[in-house]
């Protein structure tokens, strides 16, 4: 598997990435096994640009799965819901994550009008 740079915040913190298309992509020199997986990696056609989440720093280890569903209008992703798919997560668990997916999901470049549906995982280890 070829290991790749991802973005400059994920090697100040160690993440390991694990895309929609099952490539593994890992920050250089880094044996993290948190990781994120997005199906679809981006909401194509409507979004040319989705911006990964970042993993907060957490002491719970776990794995805990979303699903997103984001309107779009002119361009920006003006609403969403962000629905857990797992129970038994600790709420302050579930704010950072939740948090973090949001953040990113705002970020997104998509032209006109629309709807799109994500999947997100997140794997939380040592």
């Amino acid at each position: 598997m070829k290991k790749i740079k991802w973005w400059p915040s994920a090697a100040a913190l160690g993440l390991a990435v694990t895309l929609a298309t099952g490539a593994w992509c890992q920050t250089e020199g880094e044996s993290s096994k948190s990781s994120i997986q997005i199906k679809p990696e981006l909401p194509a056609p409507l979004c040319s640009h989705a911006v990964k989440p970042v993993l907060p720093t957490l002491s719970w280890r776990g794995v805990v799965e979303y699903k997103v569903s984001a309107q779009v209008k002119a361009g920006r992703v003006v609403s969403m819901e962000v629905k857990s798919l797992r129970t038994g997560v600790e709420r302050h668990v579930q704010r950072s994550l939740v948090m973090s997916l949001t953040d990113a999901v705002r970020a997104y470049r998509c032209e006109g009008d629309g709807s799109f549906e994500q999947e997100v995982i997140f794997t939380l280890a040592d």
